[in-house]
């Protein structure tokens, strides 16, 4: 019943029933604390949260839900920082983003792709405050690393843009 309610939340997502999604998904949640489905459940309400343009909300919905994540669920814990450094530099507060990131780079538990997508955010934070230097230096230590051909794509393209601003 549980996969079905979550079911059901995303169709009334997918038709613009924000409100009517958030009743099912806070019923899901409502279930347990730590089980799978209340965790995804709660992150579906985050997200409905950010994409309403309500980031203060987002923000302390996902950091409630990030600390219900078991420790055992280094993934999870990973794209919930993630979301909320993406959040954070969406609405402008560049120097949290940047924490958060950097917490993430350092994160000996996840593979390489996800590292790397996490130095993918850092050049592009790094872009948009101007550090242009700082930026392509972290791009042209990070291209040898890349194995996944889409980051090596973006880490590229983040690197041509860099080097047009540079004049170079």
């Amino acid at each position: 019943i549980v996969i079905v309610k979550l079911a059901l939340g995303e169709l009334y997502n997918i038709k613009k029933e924000p409100s009517q999604a958030i009743k099912i998904y806070e019923e899901v949640a409502n279930l347990s604390k730590n089980e799978w489905y209340s965790l995804e459940a709660r992150s579906k309400i985050a997200e409905i949260s950010r994409s309403q343009g309500n980031f203060p909300e987002a923000i302390r919905l996902y950091t409630e839900l990030l600390k219900a994540i078991p420790s055992k669920d280094p993934w999870r814990i990973h794209w919930v920082r993630l979301t909320i450094g993406d959040i954070n530099r969406d609405s402008g507060n560049m120097e949290e983003a940047m924490k958060l990131y950097n917490i993430e780079i350092n994160n000996q538990e996840l593979r390489i792709d996800a590292v790397m997508e996490t130095k993918l955010r850092i050049i592009d934070l790094l872009q948009r405050l101007n550090k242009n230097e700082e930026a392509l230096k972290a791009c042209e230590e990070s291209l040898p690393k890349v194995a996944q051909l889409n980051q090596k794509g973006q880490m590229l393209l983040l690197k041509a843009n860099i080097l047009q601003r540079l004049g170079k």
